[in-house]
């Protein structure tokens, strides 16, 4: 009876441990006034997320992963501590609107600019060794303009854990160089020509790896935010290698 037992337990933990993860869309948003018209002088956002159902420490280190993530991203006010969980991050967004009118009212200013944040995530690719999280996120504080961007977790499906980007090839600098000739092919730069003389700002003028990388089902896509190594009007930068160029030195799959 007791080495039933041990195999049934045994057989439940496989089973689990081999069940592919399952993350459900889970959406919060509010505003400072219904339809929070622009020109009305009002603060919205809206947060489209994966949360992983499951009541576990995998699921909890994915949910905390993405949650710190998508904080990170459209967070506005000045104690990050003080949020930590959704329906905290929006309504400290709104808050924070509100108490920024309320001071620059008190200095004679009455109109105010609207602001606004969004995050969406997706599960852009998933395999047994990885969970590949996309956040896509824009907020406008005011100024010129908001700042969009995209942010791409790399989880380890087993553990819940970050994979660092130095920690996804056995030769990054191969990968490097790989990613470099790509990069000048597609903006037609020789190899002698120094990338910050033709308008790049990488550091010293030194190529390096972007600080998101997508796993899709066909390619490695190397994705570069506006800023990163180009002015804003250059957009972001998508550098796409099939798998076949990196699979030598891909350490995770």
């Amino acid at each position: 009876m007791k080495t039933s037992w041990t195999l049934l337990v045994v057989a439940f933990v496989l089973v689990a441990c081999h069940a592919k993860l399952e993350l459900e869309p889970k959406v919060y948003s509010e505003s400072s006034n219904g339809n929070c018209i622009a020109s009305q002088g009002c603060a919205k956002i809206k947060l489209e997320v994966l949360e992983a159902a499951s009541k576990n420490t995998v699921s909890d280190s994915i949910n905390k992963a993405v949650f710190n993530a998508v904080k990170n991203s459209v967070y506005a006010g000045e104690n990050p501590k003080e949020v930590t969980n959704y329906k905290e991050l929006t309504h400290s967004f709104i808050s924070t609107y509100a108490q920024v009118k309320k001071e620059l009212a008190l200095s004679g200013i009455s109109e105010t600019t609207s602001w606004e944040a969004s995050a969406t995530a997706t599960l852009g690719f998933q395999s047994k060794n990885v969970l590949n999280v996309v956040i896509e996120y824009y907020i406008f504080t005011g100024g010129a303009h908001g700042i969009g961007a995209v942010r791409s977790l790399l989880l380890n499906p087993k553990t819940g854990k970050s994979i660092p980007v130095n920690m996804l090839f056995s030769d990054p600098l191969k990968v490097t160089q790989l990613v470099e000739h790509e990069f000048r092919k597609k903006f037609n730069i020789s190899p002698a020509a120094s990338l910050n003389d033709e308008g790049y700002f990488f550091p010293n003028s030194v190529f390096v790896l972007p600080k998101n990388i997508l796993f899709k089902e066909q390619n490695l896509v190397f994705h570069y935010n506006p800023y990163e190594v180009a002015s804003y009007a250059t957009g972001p930068i998508d550098i796409e290698l099939p798998y076949k160029m990196v699979e030598e030195f891909l350490l995770v799959k």
